[in-house]
C-alpha cells in the first residue's frame, strides 16, 4: 500500500516514519521515498492493516497523512 505523507523531508524524518509504520502488526517492510512524499508499506502474506492504524502511525511519527491507496496485488 502507498501512504502519501507531508513533512518527511530529511533522512532522520524518514527513519522515524519507517520505524513507526514498521511496528504495526502485519507489516513486513516499509520504504520511504522522501522526494515523492510517500511510504510504501508491504504486508506479510495474509495480514491486513486498517487505514485508521496507518493514519495514526503517521501522525504519531509527527507527520500529516494524506492519501492512502491499496493497489491491487498481482
Amino acid at each position: 500500500m502507498i501512504v502519501r505523507v507531508d513533512g518527511a523531508s530529511c533522512p532522520f524524518c524518514a527513519f522515524g516514519l519507517e520505524k513507526r509504520l514498521g511496528h504495526l502488526e502485519g507489516v513486513a517492510n516499509v520504504r520511504i521515498e522522501m522526494k515523492a512524499g510517500k511510504a510504501i508499506v508491504t504486508l506479510r502474506e495474509g495480514a491486513t492493516v486498517s487505514e485508521q492504524a496507518l493514519r495514526q502511525a503517521v501522525e504519531e511519527a509527527g507527520f500529516t497523512p494524506r492519501e492512502i491507496s491499496f493497489p491491487p496485488s498481482g
